[in-house]
């Protein structure tokens, strides 16, 4: 490890584990990326050239979706727009872009940016999903149209906000960091061992070597997936109950529309759940080798759910809706005629 010129803590090398194929046999000293020339993307990994396309699809898919979106709400819905809709496209898009930047062959200041950008790029994924759940129910509350894109979009700041120190502090206190020089040429089984020491530091990659606590930065990030798929269940299962009780109310039949909407987000979510226990199985109980894969797979996996099962079918009930049918679907559940009194004197304002 570099650790000259910094006034940084420095994590004893007793700590770190280190492939063989990293210490120099000679003179014991671990080889880093500093020295060496190498190519941008390491492609004679079979993974990492089909993943790098994938994400670079996954950007434009993203891209495009969101300039969709911006011109359903402008010229089909008359300027319907929810923020949180595009906060969600930008985090999606903002996964793949990470992505991307983790097949980059990294250095010291890589290393630190990616695990910082992983974290960063979780949080803003949830914290779009949770503000949606928060901002349906503070709608059909208290908020009139006049309030609900500002509220909206402090809810969102105040959320990603929270994860801001934590990754810059976790930067700090794990900087200077050694890169690897080499590959691991050695492609071992992926057995599950539950009697390893998951104290012990983990290789992240071929690329980087980072501390074991780093699993711990997505604490917050837990606990906000967490509270995404409760919230998501709860909602289905409420707006199943409601249109089961009052099938033959013609007043709610437009609503039966959001009805496989609500579907598709408890069943991302619960996909998302899902790629987290096997990331967190891998990284504390595999080989090392296989750490930085289900990292970078696992990052894309939760970007793809999020964009095959939120995305695209908010988008496609979008085409299909006019601005009637959308003003309905949030206050399925409740109604609030103070809110609603506010919706027509902002209609009667704009006019």
């Amino acid at each position: 490890m570099n650790t000259s010129s910094t006034d940084a803590p420095i994590i004893p090398s007793a700590y770190f584990y280190f492939s063989a194929n990293l210490i120099d046999n000679n003179n014991n000293n671990i080889n880093t990326l500093d020295n060496q020339a190498l190519s941008l993307l390491q492609f004679n990994h079979e993974w990492i050239l089909p993943l790098f396309i994938l994400s670079l699809f996954g950007i434009l898919l993203t891209i495009i979706i969101s300039f969709f979106y911006l011109y359903l709400s402008t010229y089909r819905l008359n300027n319907y727009l929810n923020l949180s809709n595009l906060f969600l496209c930008f985090s999606v898009c903002f996964i793949y872009i990470v992505v991307v930047i983790f097949l980059i062959r990294g250095n010291e200041l890589f290393c630190g940016l990616r695990e910082f950008l992983s974290q960063f790029a979780y949080v803003l994924l949830y914290s779009a999903l949770l503000c949606r759940y928060i901002m349906q129910w503070l709608s059909t509350r208290i908020l009139s149209k006049r309030t609900k894109q500002l509220t909206s979009l402090l809810i969102y700041s105040l959320l990603v906000f929270i994860q801001i120190p934590i990754g810059i502090l976790w930067w700090y206190f794990t900087i200077p960091r050694a890169c690897q020089q080499r590959t691991i040429d050695e492609y071992p089984k992926l057995k599950l061992n539950f009697q390893k020491q998951i104290s012990s530091i983990k290789s992240c990659s071929f690329q980087c070597i980072v501390d074991y606590r780093f699993y711990a930065t997505f604490t917050y990030t837990i606990i906000e997936l967490f509270l995404c798929t409760i919230i998501a269940t709860c909602l289905f299962v409420c707006r199943h109950c409601y249109r089961a009780r009052n099938e033959k109310d013609k007043s709610i039949r437009t609503n039966n529309k959001t009805a496989l909407l609500a579907f598709f987000n408890m069943f991302a979510l619960v996909l998302i759940n899902i790629a987290w226990l096997i990331w967190t199985l891998i990284y504390h109980f595999a080989h090392p080798y296989f750490v930085f894969p289900s990292v970078v797979i696992g990052m894309f996996t939760i970007g793809t759910i999020c964009l095959f099962f939120i995305l695209i079918p908010k988008v496609y009930f979008y085409s299909k809706c006019s601005k009637n049918e959308l003003n309905m679907p949030e206050t399925v559940i409740y109604t609030n005629k103070l809110a609603a009194m506010d919706d027509m004197n902002d209609d009667d304002d704009d006019a």
